[in-house]
């Protein structure tokens, strides 16, 4: 609670001025901090005030904007609003299309709308963008890093659930691998692997 309590303090301040690019930015960071203690209505809320502000200030296809859009996303899906978290990830897709179509922000995007698609029974689509966020992710951080084994692990499920045994197998395998050299045993992330 201390970080909260911390970045409460500092939105109180910028709070006594008009909207900025500041202040959006303790919003969202405020927000990843309440998502990581499953606080996702009020998160949803700072989210969606600073990618307002961001929007107006840097314009929509801005890539602060694209990053927020990303996060908020993830809150949707989290809140079961599939069909604005796929929207989010496909604006937030095409704005690090423009700007870095091959940097860490778009394979998160990708990864987000494969989870998207997921929930929303798009099985095919979803393989496709985990499959491209696994491209990406590879060439950025390594054949055994764990957001490689991640995202296997998010692409064996939907191989599972289109019926591809091996290829669910091949990916679920290789992400236990990773998993068990880089984490402790009792790792949830290896459990589920």
């Amino acid at each position: 609670p201390i970080a909260e309590v911390t970045w409460r303090s500092i939105l109180r301040c910028c709070n006594n001025s008009k909207a900025d690019l500041q202040t959006a930015q303790v919003q969202h960071s405020l927000a990843v901090l309440l998502i990581r203690q499953r606080k996702f209505m009020e998160a949803r809320q700072l989210l969606e005030s600073s990618l307002k502000t961001r929007e107006v200030l840097t314009g929509a296809d801005s890539l602060v904007s694209a990053a927020t859009m990303t996060t908020l996303a993830t809150v949707y899906e989290t809140e079961g609003h599939y069909s604005k978290a796929e929207k989010g990830c496909r604006k937030a897709i095409r704005v690090f299309s423009l700007h870095d179509p091959n940097g860490q922000a778009m394979a998160s995007a990708l990864n987000n709308l494969g989870t998207v698609l997921k929930s929303e029974g798009s099985f095919s689509e979803s393989a496709a963008a985990l499959e491209k966020a696994l491209e990406i992710q590879t060439r950025l951080f390594g054949l055994d890093s764990i957001e490689v084994a991640t995202t296997q692990c998010n692409i064996a499920v939907v191989y599972r659930l289109l019926g591809d045994i091996e290829k669910s197998k091949c990916n679920g395998q290789s992400a236990l691998q990773i998993f068990q050299k880089k984490l402790l045993p009792n790792d949830p992330k290896v459990a589920i692997a």
